[in-house]
């Protein structure tokens, strides 16, 4: 029983940190500028088998840039030539793309607090009703 009271005190800690962190991605990326990139090739990832993705894509100062992307994956999660959606953020940290763009910015940053939420929510009961049996 003690193990399942820590998990819910862990899970319901750790609450406040997630939603700051996912806050502060979705205010980055509605802040950044939009452009549209192509997959050029391949990089292996930091995980044995994995790639990374290396994407070209010019400014609206017709200027060309290339960056390798911050995740990788087997498969990769583009095929080269692909389009996708480059976010260039103005403090010029490493732009962003999403794999899962609408899904991403339009429901899964809610999916994930609503979820949450709720499950820091329950957990109290659920915590409750076990100790009753025990």
């Amino acid at each position: 029983m003690t193990l399942l009271k820590t998990l819910g005190i862990i899970i319901m800690l750790s609450l406040p940190v997630c939603i700051f962190l996912i806050v502060r991605k979705h205010i980055a990326l509605t802040r950044a500028v939009q452009y549209e990139g192509r997959v050029v090739a391949y990089e292996h990832g930091s995980g044995s088998g994995t790639y990374a993705l290396k994407i070209r894509y010019i400014d609206g100062d017709n200027q060309t840039h290339k960056f390798v992307s911050r995740s990788a994956s087997y498969p990769p999660s583009r095929n080269i030539g692909d389009r996708v959606t480059v976010f260039h953020h103005l403090d010029g940290s490493t732009p962003d793309i999403l794999v899962f763009e609408d899904l991403f910015l339009v429901y899964w940053i809610w999916i994930l607090v609503g979820i949450a939420a709720t499950g820091c929510m329950l957990i109290p009961y659920l915590l409750e009703a076990v100790y009753r049996r025990a």
